[in-house]
């Protein structure tokens, strides 16, 4: 009995020894920007179906109050506050931009504007203008407002087509352009050979055109699977697509489609 238990004991060291539990991946240490819309699109919502929940009344210091704290309960860090033209000229809609960045600082959480294209009346911006636009704001004297390299951030979307700085000059902001200094954001899940080191990444909770889902959220599978992916190849930041853009089906807020479960999925990342 003895002379079997001494052969069988390799056996079953090698068992227990291969039955281990693997060990848990380290914790993610990018930072997330999420981009974000201070007016949802109702007609959208109404097409696809779904409403957030509790329903989006405005942009009301309650609702702002509400999203921060949940983008902040999803260790979000950056919010990327989508702006047409228009309205960053309006001078009562600069106002509530303001009150938001103000919300955000107690929040801990940080606001970089995203200029974008108003589907119904695009505009061609030139550079030189729009620095100076910008500067005449004094984002500066703005609570939570980015800053990189000690200047104000300011994202710009590839729909702009901006101008290259010219050689040598000093601008007082940091313009960062999708397309040349950003990646541009897809319109398709880039397929997993496609995800090597890079300082900016994105990844969408799902992504609808025309009208079919190009990228189908799955409960927040799909979102989950991405996050998953960047264990191996963590980039240095996170771009999230998106918060609340019902029209490109990537909304992540709590809604009446699929509830929490993509909040849930960054959570758990």
């Amino acid at each position: 009995m003895k002379r079997l238990w001494l052969l069988l004991f390799p056996i079953l060291w090698v068992s227990c020894h291969f039955t281990r539990p693997a060990p848990p991946l380290p914790a993610p240490t990018y930072d997330i920007w999420v981009s974000y819309l201070p007016e949802t699109d109702q007609e959208a919502q109404f097409q696809l179906g779904v409403r957030p929940i509790p329903m989006d009344n405005g942009w009301t210091d309650l609702r702002m109050e509400r999203d921060l704290q949940r983008m902040a309960d999803c260790r979000i860090r950056v919010v990327m506050l989508q702006l047409t033209s228009a309205q960053m000229i309006d001078a009562d809609f600069l106002n509530r931009v303001r009150k938001f960045c103000e919300l955000a600082q107690r929040k801990q959480l940080f606001v970089v504007p995203y200029l974008v294209q108003d589907k119904d009346n695009p505009v061609v911006l030139e550079r030189g203008n729009l620095l100076r636009y910008l500067e005449s704001l004094k984002f500066k004297e703005i609570p939570a407002l980015l800053q990189m390299q000690d200047r104000n951030a300011v994202l710009v979307s590839e729909a702009f087509q901006l101008e290259d700085a010219e050689e040598g000059s000093s601008e007082g902001i940091a313009l960062l352009r999708f397309g040349k200094e950003l990646p541009s954001r897809p319109d398709c899940l880039l397929p997993e050979t496609a995800l090597l080191p890079t300082s900016f990444r994105w990844a969408s909770a799902g992504i609808y055109r025309g009208d079919s889902w190009q990228l189908k959220r799955q409960r927040g599978n799909a979102l989950a699977k991405q996050l998953l992916q960047l264990r191996t190849t963590p980039p240095r930041v996170l771009l999230l697509d998106s918060w609340n853009d019902y029209r490109r089906g990537s909304f992540m807020e709590q809604n009446s489609l699929d509830g929490t479960c993509m909040t849930k999925a960054v959570k758990n990342r």
